[in-house]
This record gives structure tokens, C-alpha cells and sequence, in this order.
């Protein structure tokens, strides 16, 4: 009888195991994107350029208020920084300078 009662038991032990595993498993993860504090925070836009044929990724660096534009060329691998702004002088200048 106490052979049975272990058996199950065990059972029943590896039952809650493999369940909690597949809850590990399945549950949505947090994403890492920008693994730690304080390294950027950025936002990107990916879009078209007028009169240009490739397109643009457009990188907004809130910490430093700068807009960049950067494309990729396929031909040599490359990206490319095609313009800058910042975007903090911009709208100061957009609202009258103040």
C-alpha cells in the first residue's frame, strides 16, 4: 500500500511540474529591446522618401531631442546617415523662439 501511495505521489509531483513548465514556457516574455537603464531611448519609423526610390528609417533620439535619417543601400551593404535636426530647436523655432 505505502508503494502505492509513493507512485502516486510522484505522479502527481511530475503532473505539477510538467504544468508549471508549460506555463513558463507559453507565457509571454517582456521584451529587451533596450536591455537596461539609462542606455537610449529611442523610437523608429520606418517610411518613404519623396523622389527617392529606397526607403528610410527615421530614428528619433529622445534623450538628445535628434531626428535622424538613415538609409540602407543594398548594392554595398551599407546604411547610410542622409540628414539630422534636432528637433528641440526646431519646434523652439516653430513656436516663435521661446
Amino acid at each position: 500500500m505505502k508503494r502505492k501511495q509513493t507512485l502516486a505521489a510522484l505522479v502527481l509531483f511530475n503532473v505539477v511540474l510538467l504544468a508549471s513548465l508549460v506555463v513558463t514556457v507559453l507565457s509571454p516574455q517582456p521584451a529587451q529591446a533596450q536591455f537596461g537603464a539609462g542606455k537610449g531611448n529611442y523610437t523608429m519609423v520606418a517610411g518613404q522618401m519623396q523622389g527617392q526610390p529606397q526607403s528610410a528609417i527615421y530614428i528619433l533620439d529622445l534623450n538628445r531631442g535628434m531626428c535622424y535619417w538613415i538609409v540602407y543601400n543594398s548594392d554595398n551593404d551599407k546604411t547610410t546617415v542622409i540628414a539630422r535636426a534636432d528637433v528641440g530647436a526646431d519646434l523652439r523655432a516653430a513656436i516663435g523662439g521661446k
